[in-house]
This record gives C-alpha cells, sequence and structure tokens, in this order.
C-alpha cells in the first residue's frame, strides 16, 4: 500500500513542472504575433505615411463638401418655405396698396407698353435681317483656317503678308481678298463651302470672297439704314391700309349713322324724361318786341376800354359819362342775388367789397333765393322804401334769377317806379329757362332735383324754379307789364363759346338739343326786356359776373363789368 501510495505521489509531484513548461511555451507563442504586427505597423509609417496623408485630405475634403451639400439640401426648403411664409404676409397689403396706383397709371403704362413693344418688334427685325452678315464671317473665319492649316508646309506660308486697305491680313499672291461683292454667296453654296472647310479641302487662292467690315460704325449705319426702310415700308402699308378702309366704309358707316341718328331721336321723343318740351319756345319775349332796344354793345366796351387800369380809382370814376347833375357816389346800389346763390361762398364778395372802397353805398339784397318771385319781389319793396329813406335813389343790380326778382317787384308795385335810378340786369331770365321748363315736364328728374333736393335736403320751394319756365313767366308778363317808360333798363345777355368753360357740356347739350347758344343757364335770346337796351357778349358764362376767378373763367372783372351800366335819366 505504501508502495502504491508513493507511485501516486511522484506524478503528483510531476505536475507543477508540466505547467510551468506549458505556461512558458503559450508566452512564446503570443509573442511572436505582436512582434510581427509591430513590424507591419512600422513598415507602414515608414514606407506610406504619404500615402495615409492624401487619404486623409481627400477623406476630409470629401466630409466637407458632403457637409456642404446636406446643408444646401436642407437649407433650401427651408428659405423657400420662410420666402413663402413672407409673401403670403406681405402680398395682400401690397396689392391692396399698388392696385389703385396701377389704375391711375393705366393711361400711362398701356401707350408705353405700345411704344415698348413697337421699338422692340423694330429691332427684332433689324437682328434677324443681320442674321446672314453673321453666318457670313462664320463662313470667312472657316476659311482663314482651312488657308492657314492647308499653307503650314507650302513655300508661300514663309512669305510676308501685308494689310489690304480693308484692315485685314491677306496673302500677296490674292489681288481679290479686299474685293467686296454686292451680294452674298447662295445658301447652298455657302453650306458646301462650310462643309468643306470642315474636311479640311484645300481652297484656291482665286477664289472671290465676301468680306465685311466688322466696325461697330458700320454695322450702326447698316443698323439705320435698315430701320428707316422698315419704318417706310411700315408707314407706307398703314397709310395704304388706312385709305382703303376709309373708302370702303365710309360710305355705309355714313348711313348707319344716319340710320341711327333718326332712330335716337325718335327713341328720345317717345320718352318723357328726355323729350324736347322747349321747341318754339325759347326767345319767345323777343319775337314780340316792336320796336327793337337799342344795341349798346360797341358803347359798352368802349366805356369798358377806358377802365383798363390796374387797380380803380374814383377819378375813373368821374371819367365815366352821366346826366348833368348825377353822380355815381351820389346814388344806393342794391345787388339782388339770383336762384340758390346762398349756397355759393364769395358770390359778389369781390364786387362788395370794391365798391366800398370806391366810396359807394352799397347793400346786399336779404331774400331768400330760394324762394318764389313773388315773395322775393315783396322784399325788394321794403328794402327799396328803406334805402329811399336816406334821400338818394337806388340803382338795383340784379344777376340771373335777381334780375327776374327785381323786374317783377318794378311790375307788381309801381310806387317803387320814382325811387328806382334804373335796373342792370345781367343774364336774368325773363323770357323763361330752357333747364326750368325741360325740367318741369319730367317726372323722375323732377321729383329727384325739386322734391328732394331743393325741398328736403335745401329747405327750399320748388316754385322758386318752376316761376321760371316758359309758361310762367309768359303768363306772368301778360298780367304784369313792365315799366319801360319810367325805369331806364339796360339787359347784358351773354353766351360762352369759348372751349374752357366749368359749364361747357351744358351750353354744348342746350346748342345741340334746340340749336340755342347761352351761358350754361340761361339762352341768350331769353334773357333781354322788349324794347329795352342791351348789350350782347359771347365769351362770358353765367359764373362770370360774381366771381373774379374759379368758377369763372372769363376775362371780365366783375367791378368793370357793373359800372359800365346804364345812365340814370
Amino acid at each position: 500500500m505504501e508502495r502504491g501510495r508513493t507511485a501516486r505521489a511522484q506524478p503528483d509531484a510531476r505536475r507543477p513542472e508540466r505547467a510551468d513548461a506549458e505556461a512558458s511555451d503559450v508566452e512564446q507563442l503570443s509573442r511572436r504575433p505582436s512582434r510581427r504586427v509591430q513590424n507591419t505597423a512600422a513598415g507602414l509609417q515608414v514606407g506610406g505615411g504619404t500615402q495615409v496623408a492624401e487619404g486623409a485630405t481627400l477623406l476630409a475634403e470629401r466630409v466637407e463638401h458632403a457637409a456642404q451639400l446636406a446643408f444646401e439640401a436642407c437649407m433650401r426648403p427651408s428659405a423657400r418655405i420662410l420666402t413663402a411664409g413672407i409673401l403670403c404676409l406681405l402680398g395682400p397689403p401690397l396689392v391692396l396698396v399698388v392696385a389703385p396706383l396701377l389704375l391711375l397709371l393705366l393711361p400711362l403704362l398701356m401707350p408705353l407698353g405700345l411704344i415698348l413693344t413697337f421699338v422692340g418688334v423694330m429691332q427684332l427685325g433689324v437682328v434677324v435681317s443681320f442674321a446672314h452678315i453673321s453666318t457670313l464671317h462664320r463662313f470667312t473665319e472657316k476659311v482663314d483656317r482651312g488657308r492657314a492649316s492647308s499653307a503650314k508646309g507650302s513655300p508661300s506660308a514663309k512669305r510676308p503678308h501685308k494689310k489690304s486697305s480693308c484692315g485685314q491680313a491677306w496673302s500677296t499672291e490674292s489681288p481679290k481678298a479686299c474685293s467686296l461683292l454686292a451680294t452674298p454667296p447662295p445658301p447652298l453654296a455657302l453650306a458646301a463651302t462650310s462643309v468643306g472647310a470642315e474636311t479640311d479641302v484645300t481652297y484656291s487662292e482665286s477664289s472671290s470672297l465676301r468680306v465685311i467690315d466688322g466696325s461697330l460704325k458700320t454695322l450702326a449705319q447698316c443698323g439705320v439704314d435698315h430701320s428707316e426702310r422698315l419704318v417706310r415700308r411700315f408707314t407706307e402699308a398703314v397709310r395704304a391700309n388706312v385709305v382703303r378702309a376709309k373708302r370702303d366704309i365710309s360710305g355705309e358707316v355714313g348711313q348707319q349713322l344716319i340710320a341711327l341718328q333718326g332712330e335716337l331721336r325718335t327713341w328720345v321723343g317717345a320718352n318723357q324724361n328726355l323729350k324736347p318740351y322747349c321747341h318754339g319756345r325759347i326767345g319767345w319775349l323777343l319775337k314780340q318786341e316792336s320796336p327793337a332796344g337799342a344795341d349798346l354793345s360797341a358803347r359798352f366796351h368802349e366805356l369798358l376800354g377806358q377802365l383798363d387800369c390796374d387797380e380803380l380809382t374814383e377819378q375813373h370814376l368821374e371819367g365815366l359819362p352821366l346826366p348833368h347833375g348825377i353822380s355815381l357816389t351820389n346814388l344806393c346800389y342794391l345787388l339782388v342775388p339770383g336762384l340758390l346763390t346762398k349756397w355759393y361762398p364769395k358770390y359778389m364778395a369781390h364786387l362788395q367789397r370794391e365798391f366800398k372802397r370806391l366810396g359807394l353805398l352799397v347793400t346786399f339784397s336779404r331774400v331768400d333765393t330760394d324762394q318764389p318771385i313773388r315773395v322775393n319781389a315783396a322784399r325788394i319793396r321794403h328794402e327799396v322804401l328803406e334805402l329811399s329813406e336816406t334821400g338818394r335813389r337806388i340803382a338795383i343790380l340784379g344777376h340771373s334769377k335777381g334780375a327776374v326778382d327785381a323786374a317783377a317787384a318794378l311790375s307788381l308795385f309801381p310806387e317803387l317806379c320814382d325811387s328806382v335810378a334804373a335796373l342792370v340786369s345781367l343774364q336774368g331770365p325773363h323770357g323763361g329757362s330752357a333747364i326750368a321748363h325741360d325740367l318741369s315736364h319730367t317726372q323722375v328728374q323732377r321729383n329727384l332735383a325739386l322734391s328732394y333736393v331743393l325741398e328736403k335736403l335745401l329747405r327750399g320751394c320748388k316754385h322758386a324754379v318752376l316761376d321760371m319756365t316758359y309758361s310762367a313767366r309768359q303768363d306772368f308778363l301778360e298780367r304784369h307789364v313792365y315799366p319801360l317808360e319810367r325805369v331806364p333798363t339796360l339787359c347784358l345777355a351773354s353766351c360762352d363759346r369759348r372751349p374752357n368753360s366749368l359749364l361747357k357740356p351744358i351750353i354744348d347739350f342746350l346748342a345741340l338739343r334746340y340749336g340755342e347758344w347761352s351761358d350754361g343757364c340761361v339762352c341768350q335770346s331769353d334773357a333781354i326786356l322788349p324794347g329795352c337796351a342791351r348789350v350782347l357778349l359771347d365769351d362770358m358764362d353765367h359764373f362770370g359776373p360774381a366771381w373774379t376767378a374759379f368758377p369763372a373763367t372769363d376775362r371780365y372783372e366783375p367791378t368793370r363789368l357793373w359800372l359800365p351800366g346804364p345812365r340814370p335819366a
């Protein structure tokens, strides 16, 4: 048993020695690959250092480029979204602001667009006309290149060149190099020549070529000449077409216009709101005149010329012819306003200031300009009686309906004639007003202008207008005759044929509708009382006697216009 135990103990004693041997072998094996790796890394560092650096640089560039592309790819949609948002915010307000401006500039932008379009078309035609010149230049360049390539090995390539008078360098053996042909080569020949140049075909020295001077001066002159020809041809074509069209349609258009005019007259005559009601009534008062009154128009302009100065003075007034013992300073002037003039700013304001500056006693009537003639006539009676208590005689100056009110006061109240020295009527509708007469016979216009505007809005009376119709004036004058023998009277009747009057549309309307000239409110033949003296003017509208400037556009100054009136008896 002891031997067995000894035998077992011996192998156990050998085990540590075997373990140590195995550990040393493993350590040696593990050292061998590490040495190989170290040798390989050292070889790469020594032999491939340059390649590694280049690879790192290339990799860095690629990475930077990829980063830049990624940044742009992410940035572009963001910028587009931001731009779209800003446009959505600012677009509608900008359109609202710019739209009125575009509407105002539309009359300017349309002609400008047409002009620019025409100029662009003309320039395009000039450019297209130069297409053959540019093709010819390319042809000559190809010819030069073909000559140069073919002459490299020839003896003539070493010969000196001289410059021609055209500014191009040509061979001395080419006498026709500077010749300018009148017509370009045919298209087929040009194409064949250009193909030959591309296939290195040798060109003949004696072939004639079209040489174009490519200076800016020559091109500009060619453009000008071509433009002139195009404009001349275009103008002739347009003129010929216009003449032909006018000749073809003139007769037909004339017949159509005559037929249309007849249809319009028929339609207007059948419409109660457009039908003319004053035919045969305008000027009815002068048809009953016998004998006719004196025309003092020439004398009026003569006296008006005496007052042609920068500023009127009392000395100018003394130079006016007056009856013996009568002076302008001894009279009292009563200004009677026209219809609705209480709503007009600065009405007769300048006239009143000038009369007071000249030392004249002037009074502005307090009649209600929106009331009928009889009401205002009664008011004028009271004012005349009050002014006569001063011991002075009264000169009544009436404008428009104010002149009719003043004449009615003298007709209704004859006791005033002894206190009145004269009546000056400027543009008074004594015979009636065509506008008032037409207005009174319509339904829509009458309700709108008289019932709504005059009565409800202005708190006036519609009879202020209806009293100036031809039928109303005829009835009044038949019942109440004007005392012409007892009161010196002057009627100034005007019309305006100038193109710059503010009342030009109404003046033209009455002229086309009835064939009568007016001042815009009263026809000239209706502003004259039968048998009285008159002054006729053809260059003053209804605003002239009351204003020095706007809305008046005539050459007459109100003070000088009123003073050369009738002289007291």
